[in-house]
């Protein structure tokens, strides 16, 4: 660690964990609060930022549609009203919502939050597009406004886990790797973002112990609270006039049930590639479990108690019938994945070369021999995990929070077995599959958009939700029903994209096969003359 840290910049070779904290901490770099920028009297449209007049450096092109989107969204805001626009190629989406999401915040007082697909494109409007807006309304007089960029929680090293993690037994050389690695970027970082670093291979497994998913993150028991970078985000979120999301997140924050969230409440949204969100729904609402999960969780809860013992605590929580309590929860997940595996079986026949299987659960799963007793497991699985949790519950706070994520774990593990042996439940796809020799069984909403429009859609007070590609020969029923969407108007944009004058790439299509003699002596014909074309710039 001290050959580490002298190549770091730290100053001694021989160093303790408390030195690499406090050289950890001198380094961070200095980060201004954000103010959220409000202006009630605000007089200002999309129409004075985006004019033509020289006052901005930006060269600006009038685009027709990107006027018409301009207005709805603008309108869409003022009038609270839910929006969908189909907005191809080439119309300038992100200006057109990005503009009047500025002005309406500004005017308003209140946030509004912008979701992308992808953090690639998250990253793009926070380091591209923002700063463009943001040179165009300094030109026009709105001397500022407040931006944050805001990702889920396994997305932020923990400061606290990785200063736990420097006083564990570190013994591999791989460790070493990690710790080299995030030593040097602390020094650099201003966001925490664990991928703004590659990883490789059993990288991950060490990296995924330090991500701020733990709870104790953000408690005040934390001694480096304020210094987390998730809580930095978090208080910038309360305090950004604009909050650039992705979709995993935004249906994390609005759909699951969480302790503790990241984001203040959502009003204002805009959806951007909207067309993604089925999926990202799709799987955020998909709940899996196999009994190694719950093995590894009451494998770490039994660690998280015993690791007390090596600390001194005012407080020691002991659970002597912890041993009993956990080989009978273990005993009966396993006997409920016994009678999936056998309805696996029978509705796919194994075989060696098969590593992987899966089947959707029908309803002759409940004629299966086996099935009609499993009920009775999982009321004692359900009573031996309430005993569990109400045992743990009496422990000091500062200790429960640790185990919030193994506690989780079991619940969802119930409620998937649960929900999977209930006859009466339809509307829910529910499939066994095998990998590699584990069951698992798995549980996802058939219908989505109806948990969207419930959790999400009625929620807000405004929403824009817009993508290149919506509609199908001109009709939005297929996006409109798997989404939810009835309460959304539609819109429907031309592209502003001159593909004859503008396009950067053409693929031609009948140019022949290299292979043959006679398209061959065609195709460097074809080569020749487009190099001349081009002046050779190819």
């Amino acid at each position: 660690l001290g050959y580490v840290l002298k190549y770091a910049g730290f100053p001694r070779k021989s160093v303790s964990p408390d030195d690499v904290r406090k050289f950890i901490l001198s380094r961070r770099r200095s980060i201004p609060e954000l103010t959220l920028f409000h202006d009630e009297d605000l007089d200002i449209s999309w129409k004075d930022i985006l004019k033509k007049d020289g006052t901005s450096d930006i060269e600006l092109e009038e685009r027709i549609e990107q006027g018409k989107m301009l207005d709805l969204t603008t309108k869409a805001f003022k009038d609270k009203e839910l929006l969908l626009i189909e907005a191809p190629t080439g119309v300038g989406k992100t200006f057109a919502y990005g503009i009047p999401s500025i002005i309406t915040s500004i005017q308003t007082g209140k946030p509004v939050y912008i979701s992308t697909n992808t953090k690639t494109l998250q990253d793009q409007i926070f380091e591209k597009d923002i700063p463009a807006m943001r040179t165009l309304c300094k030109a026009q007089g709105i001397e500022d406004f407040s931006v944050t960029k805001v990702k889920g929680r396994s997305n932020y090293l923990s400061l606290f886990l990785f200063f736990e993690y420097l006083e564990s037994d570190i013994r591999e050389e791989i460790e070493y790797t990690v710790i080299a690695k995030l030593l040097f970027w602390l020094t650099k970082t201003e966001y925490g973002e664990l991928d703004e670093i590659s990883w490789y291979g059993q990288e991950y497994s060490i990296i995924d112990k330090l991500r701020s998913n733990d709870r104790r993150v953000l408690i005040p028991e934390n001694p480096y609270r304020k210094e987390e970078f998730l809580y930095r985000v978090r208080q910038d979120a309360k305090t950004a006039n604009i909050i650039i999301i992705n979709h995993a997140l935004l249906l994390s924050e609005t759909t699951e049930e969480m302790p503790s969230k990241i984001l203040p409440d959502i009003k204002l949204l805009v959806i951007d590639e909207v067309h993604n969100l089925e999926a990202v729904a799709t799987d955020a609402l998909k709940y899996v479990t196999a009994l190694s999960d719950i093995e590894t969780a009451l494998a770490g809860i039994d660690l998280i108690i015993k690791r007390q013992k090596s600390k001194p605590t005012p407080e020691l929580f002991i659970f002597p019938e912890f041993r009993d309590v956990s080989e009978s929860i273990v005993l009966n997940f396993g006997m409920v994945f016994d009678v999936l595996y056998r309805y696996l079986a029978f509705r796919v026949p194994q075989s060696g070369d098969n590593k992987y299987n899966q089947t959707l659960l029908e309803p002759n799963f409940f004629k299966q021999e086996g099935v009609i007793g499993i009920h009775r497991i999982l009321d004692a699985l359900s009573d031996r995990i309430h005993e569990l949790i109400t045992h743990l519950y009496g422990a000091p706070e500062a200790l429960y929070v640790q185990m919030d994520r193994q506690i989780m774990t079991l619940e969802g593990g119930l409620r998937v077995l649960q929900s999977i042996c209930r006859e009466q439940e339809k509307d829910i796809i529910k499939v066994i599959a095998m990998k590699n020799g584990e069951v698992s069984a798995s549980i996802t909403p058939i219908h989505v958009g109806k948990v969207l429009d419930g959790r999400l859609y009625h929620t807000l007070d405004a929403c824009i939700a817009t993508s290149a590609t919506l509609s199908v020969h001109g009709d939005f029923s297929y996006i409109e029903k798997s989404l939810s969407m009835q309460s959304f108007s539609k819109h429907m944009l031309a592209s502003d994209f001159d593909y004859a004058s503008q396009a950067l790439l053409f693929i031609p299509s009948d140019i022949g096969d290299i292979k043959n003699t006679l398209d061959r002596e065609r195709i460097h014909d074809f080569i020749g003359d487009i190099l001349s074309v081009v002046r050779g710039r190819t």
